[in-house]
C-alpha cells in the first residue's frame, strides 16, 4: 500500500502504517495497514482511535 495521500498512522511521532475508511448507512468499515511491526499495546491504542472515529461519524465500527 502506498502512504501517499493516505490517512496515516503515526505512533510516538513515527508513520507506520496507514488506514483506510468505508462508510455505510450504520457502519465504518476501518482497514489498518501497518507498515512495521506494533506491539499489542500499540495496536489496542490504534483500534480505540478507530472507535473514537466511528462515535465521531456516529456510526459502530468494524476493523480489518
Amino acid at each position: 500500500m502506498s502512504t501517499v495521500g493516505a490517512a496515516l498512522i503515526v505512533i510516538d511521532g513515527s508513520v507506520r502504517g496507514a488506514w483506510r475508511r468505508t462508510l455505510s448507512p450504520s457502519l465504518a468499515r476501518m482497514r489498518l495497514d501497518f507498515r512495521t511491526a506494533v506491539s499489542r499495546e500499540e495496536r489496542r491504542e490504534v483500534e480505540e482511535a478507530a472507535r473514537r472515529y466511528g462515535r465521531f461519524v456516529e456510526r459502530k465500527v468494524e476493523i480489518d
